[in-house]
């Protein structure tokens, strides 16, 4: 894939942080920089990816906490009825 250049403005703890990393391995700021943009970028799509999944097991979690919450009222079938709806459709 083709590379183009970019000029950043990093502050001094960056700019010490990447020069001892590219020191300890031989290779370019430029190199470092560009390899841990590279990680950040995989980590982002991985996260994003996975949050929607994220978000449905916290809603999940969010429906129990009222379980717990209304354990002796009559309103806890109801909350027990609408998670495991919404377990059946994650199936």
């Amino acid at each position: 894939m083709p590379q183009k250049r970019f000029n950043i403005a990093l502050s001094a703890e960056l700019e010490q942080y990447f020069r001892e990393k590219a020191e300890i391995s031989g290779q370019s700021m430029a190199s470092v920089i560009g390899l841990a943009l590279g990680e950040y970028y995989q980590e982002r799509k991985m996260i994003e990816k996975v949050k929607p999944e994220l978000d449905k097991v916290q809603a999940q979690f969010e429906l129990l906490k009222e379980i717990v919450k209304d354990s002796n009222s009559n309103n806890s079938n109801n909350i027990l009825t609408q998670l495991a709806e919404q377990l059946d459709s994650n199936q």
